[in-house]
């Protein structure tokens, strides 16, 4: 793909990704993450990676993370880049975030991204995930861990844990829903641990009106996009280079459709 500097089709035309890197939020860097190469060589799209604040300290708890998240998506807006052509990529606990930081623009009536991609969300910090024995036998994923990082990353606001911070329980505090998130493709594996708990955040999402897409990868553990060689067309990525189409393709119709009731309008004065 051509380098996004030598681009010359004018900024408020060109789209953009914003990728919100996996690692538990303590760790981990967009430059390292083999998930926003993949999308970016799949869709010719350019990824804007988000290197927010880890939780390894109390003052870079939440909501470090959401502001620098907030604080990145109007820098996009400040070069020239439209709501309406910006996506949000994130695996893991970067889908966490993006949650969060979608409930907040939401909440404040501001502008949103047109689209979500989100890989095996980390959606629920109240899970122990010791629930299912052989899902824990299966999946890599330290359930331990895990639990430390929610704790971690709640230490500043504890009382936020069990709803705002994580959507998948449906307990969203006064002033947040999920009505008017973006167009969303979720996928996860079959044998993660979070399974479940991005399977009750998805059924809110519909609750709410959201167009969902959905992809379980079969026998798959969790973040499995990060592994996969598959670029076949039923695929994850080929999946997600449709869902990037479709979305495209529903623009330009509504595009056409306004223009045309334009010309009505005007022909009827």
């Amino acid at each position: 793909m051509p380098s996004p500097l030598e681009d010359t089709t004018p900024i408020a035309e060109r789209k953009a990704v914003m990728y919100f890197v996996c690692g538990g939020m303590v760790q981990g860097h967009p430059l390292m993450a083999s998930f926003s190469f993949a999308v970016a060589s799949t869709t010719k799209i350019p990824v804007f990676g988000v290197n927010f604040r880890k939780c390894v300290t109390k003052k870079t708890a939440f909501p470090a993370a959401v502001q620098d998240a907030v604080a990145a998506f109007f820098c996009l807006q400040s070069l020239g880049f439209l709501p309406e052509n910006i996506s949000i990529i994130s695996d893991s606990s970067g889908k966490g975030i993006f949650i969060t930081t979608f409930l907040y623009l939401n909440r404040h009536k501001l502008l949103i991204p047109r689209r979500a991609i989100l890989s095996s969300p980390f959606v629920d910090l109240v899970d122990n995930f010791y629930s299912d024995a052989e899902l824990l036998m299966l999946d890599y994923v330290n359930a331990e861990m895990m639990s430390m990082f929610s704790y971690q990353y709640t230490e500043n606001r504890p009382e936020l844990r069990n709803t705002l911070l994580s959507p998948a329980r449906g307990g969203l505090p006064e002033g947040y829903n999920f009505k008017g998130f973006p167009r969303t493709f979720v996928v996860w594996g079959k044998v993660e641990i979070f399974k479940y708990g991005i399977v009750r955040f998805v059924e809110s999402l519909k609750k709410a009106g959201v167009e969902v897409d959905v992809l379980e990868g079969k026998d798959c553990v969790h973040d499995y996009v990060i592994f996969t060689k598959d670029r076949s067309r039923e695929g994850v990525f080929g999946r997600i280079q449709d869902f990037m189409k479709v979305d495209d393709d529903n623009i330009l119709r509504r595009k056409l459709t306004d223009s045309t009731s334009k010309v009505r309008l005007r022909n009827w004065y």
